[in-house]
């Protein structure tokens, strides 16, 4: 195999020079700049200015490579490539293969004109954006009917949290850090160990000064010690810190010798999909994300941010996030402005005025108290904090009440059942009205009805089916005391191949079979069983099935296919051509 791999490398090499004038089958000529980085311009005059720009992106899927390995394919090819102009990826994720790159004005260009990305985006800057604000949602009226959180989790991506406060009582069930330190903006990471990534106890503890943000963030959402009682005080919570710490004048301004903290994209992305990786072991109902930058006056979808927020909401988890506090009144800050995210704005903590300074615009979602809010700061300290950062853990905080009460609710479901019922709030600054999340009419609503039951009589849990992957029978029955047999209601999803029916054909691997059913109420029940498809025939023995394998008989589990012409390059004669 050594050998094999040796010689074909070297031919490979040889090859290159033979067929040098051969256009790659991904060549590009400029055309498509517009599609591919529609910023190109600005980020190449930023890449000329500070000497290089920091891009995340998406690599070109080819329609020839097997839809198991596509994005693997995708990342090798745009690796190579990127190797080509001695360029590494500063960070890589596995969810639609992005990459993450520091490229100067030449470098930019070449990527943007190589055929090999379907996307290239700027790594943007995001900025850190209770004892009256509490009863002001109706959390009180929940909490005496038992609505606390119990059995839910809440994660936090911010700044650090300060796990040791006695307003957590040791409720801290995760952490992790995800920071960057780059150079070219002074930017260096706030991991305890300095590196861009940390896990497990201490991972995502507070740093000094700006830090202290996450902490009260994770109080007002999840807090409880008798001073201070968050939303869902019973909750969970998952601490990941994403903010790095900018010593550069340009982005923190000069009147500040400590400097700053912010968050770039990539490390927010890497979060998120972090927690999504958390939820085969914990009930996570929410990602709290109080922070945010930049103006949007329409949904931006186009944002990288939706694709992993679309996965979160499959797993039940709803991304909040904060408006912004720029004071705007026709548009909102990113990723709030991303559709799938639960936008908020904020109201006093007292009235509900809207706040001059909370972003507002028609596609906010809800309102929820921003200030001034008491809760939990480091080192045991309580402190009083404004902004669009405090409302957002509010609604957080009653996404885990309702995901405690009614845990077969979709995401969708909680969203509107928040949004119906709710108080009507007029922003005078507009004349827009948004609902202000009110848990005392969420707990009446929850109360009228009893979820439904439901339980899956087929496939049984931890089947294992032979290659090929089906047919599998799904039944389920379903029924509750409002409605009766709720069982021809059932639909099905699986975690691999999304909506499926009975009997469904599944691709090889891991699946999570998940039967779900809503009554009239818009109550919701769900059950999951785990089904293992086997791969079908591997000569090979690296994992990717004879059938889809572009290289069967030499192991290649990334499926490397420089050329796409579907043979893998460890089979190919002309890998490069």
């Amino acid at each position: 195999m050594i050998k094999l791999r040796a010689i074909l490398a070297a031919g490979a090499t040889a090859l290159v020079v033979l067929c040098a004038g051969a256009p790659h089958s991904f060549a590009g000529d400029g055309k498509d700049r517009e599609r591919v980085a529609p910023s190109f311009e600005q980020l190449q005059r930023k890449a000329r200015r500070e000497g290089r720009v920091r891009v995340i992106v998406q690599p070109r899927e080819d329609a020839r490579d097997g839809v198991l390995v596509r994005e693997a394919s995708a990342k090798q090819r745009a690796r190579k490539f990127a190797e080509r102009h001695k360029q590494r990826p500063l960070r890589e994720f596995r969810r639609k293969a992005l990459q993450v790159y520091a490229l100067n004005a030449d470098e930019l260009a070449s990527f943007t004109d190589s055929g090999q990305f379907d996307a290239i985006v700027e790594d943007s800057l995001n900025k850190p954006s209770l004892l009256q604000s509490v009863p002001r949602i109706g959390g009180n009226v929940a909490h005496n009917t038992a609505l606390t959180g119990n059995g839910v989790a809440i994660a936090i991506l911010d700044t650090g949290v300060d796990a040791s406060h006695i307003n957590f009582g040791g409720r801290v069930i995760e952490e992790a850090c995800f920071s960057t330190t780059y150079a070219a903006h002074n930017a260096t990471s706030l991991c305890p160990g300095g590196g861009d990534e940390q896990y497990g106890a201490g991972a995502a503890a507070p740093c000094a000064n700006d830090c202290y943000h996450g902490t009260h963030v994770a109080s007002i959402a999840a807090g409880s010690d008798g001073v201070v009682t968050g939303v869902a005080p019973d909750a969970g919570i998952i601490a990941v810190q994403v903010f790095s710490r900018f010593h550069n004048p340009g982005y923190c301004g000069s009147n500040d010798p400590d400097g700053c903290v912010l968050a770039y994209d990539s490390d927010i992305l890497a979060g998120m999909q972090y927690v999504a990786g958390l939820a085969s072991n914990h009930v996570i109902a929410a990602v709290n994300l109080s922070l945010g930058g930049g103006y949007y006056a329409a949904p931006c979808d186009g944002s990288f941010h939706k694709g992993t927020m679309d996965y979160l909401a499959t797993l039940g988890i709803a991304t909040v996030a904060a408006s912004g506090n720029s004071g705007y009144i026709d548009g909102i800050g990113s990723p709030a402005c991303v559709s799938t995210a639960i936008s908020v704005g904020a109201v006093g903590d007292t009235n509900d005025a809207v706040h001059n300074y909370s972003n507002s615009a028609s596609f906010v979602d809800v309102l929820a108290p921003g200030g001034p809010i008491t809760a939990a700061l480091p080192n045991g300290a309580y402190g009083t904090l404004s902004g669009t950062s405090m409302a957002t853990p509010h609604v957080a905080g009653a996404i885990a009440l309702v995901r405690a009460a009614a845990p077969g609710m979709s995401v969708a479901q909680i969203r509107s059942l928040l949004s119906s019922h709710a108080v009507s709030v007029t922003d005078a600054r507009n004349g827009l009205v948004f609902p202000r999340v009110d848990m005392a009419q969420v707990t009446s609503m929850l109360q009228a009805g009893d979820a439904p039951d439901i339980t899956i009589l087929a496939p049984g849990s931890n089947l294992e089916v032979a290659g090929g992957g089906g047919p599998v029978a799904l039944l389920a029955v379903a029924s509750d005391p409002q409605d009766g047999d709720l069982s021809s209601a059932v639909t099905w999803r699986s975690s691999l191949d999304g909506a499926i029916t009975s009997p469904a054909t599944l691709r090889a691997g891991s699946h999570t079979l998940t039967a779900s059913v809503t009554d009239s109420s818009g109550l919701s029940a769900q059950a999951s069983v785990q089904v293992t498809v086997l791969a079908g025939n591997d000569g090979d023995g690296d994992g990717v099935a004879d059938a889809v394998d572009n290289c069967p008989t030499v192991v290649n589990p990334e499926q490397g296919d420089l050329d796409s012409d579907g043979i893998g390059d460890f089979c190919d004669a002309t890998p490069g051509c």
